[in-house]
């Protein structure tokens, strides 16, 4: 996926709550992100997804749910998966990299987590796993007996898709 900010609401959350944006985005590439709708705001979804990012346990992303910031992008490899920015050029010294930006969320206590951006929601039974989850696809050469893949081309016209599903299955109930 590709994402488009404002830089400068970008440099205003990395100073409010200590996590840029380029960190925040990265909730997406987590499969078992769990989202949950929150509310409508001038017309648009606004949404709040808990999950991992990089190597941080947890992250609570509030974000909004148009179609065109959450656009699929097929066809990029995990390095040129980097966000597009909109507004003024950054100046690298305001946020911190990656890594640091993650040493010091390890460090914060829960006490000082500033949740004042989104309202606490406690009822989580309709949350979803996975709404907005696309993981990058890879083009390989497979061999298959001729009759397992004419069996799924005649079940499914979407062969490739329900291979790809049963593969997923097989994994997650090997684990």
């Amino acid at each position: 996926m590709k994402f488009e900010w404002d830089e400068a609401k970008n440099r205003a959350n990395y100073a409010k709550h200590g996590v840029s944006f380029e960190v925040a985005c990265k909730i997406f590439d987590d499969p078992l992100v769990v989202y949950l709708f929150d509310r409508i705001v001038d017309g648009e979804e606004r949404w709040q997804a808990v999950g991992k990012a990089l190597t941080l346990p947890l992250l609570v992303v509030a974000h909004a749910g148009r179609a065109r910031m959450m656009r699929r992008s097929s066809g990029l490899s995990q390095r040129d998966r980097l966000p597009l920015t909109k507004g003024d050029a950054m100046n690298k010294n305001e946020i911190p990299s990656l890594d640091e930006q993650i040493a010091n969320m390890k460090q914060k206590e829960d006490k000082d987590i500033d949740f004042s951006d989104i309202p606490e929601i406690l009822d989580w039974t309709d949350a979803v796993r996975g709404k907005f989850y696309r993981p990058l696809k890879k083009h390989v050469t497979l061999r298959l007996d001729a009759d397992v893949l004419e069996w799924f081309k005649h079940k499914h016209p979407k062969y490739q898709t329900a291979i790809n599903s049963a593969l997923r299955q097989y994994i997650h109930s090997h684990q």
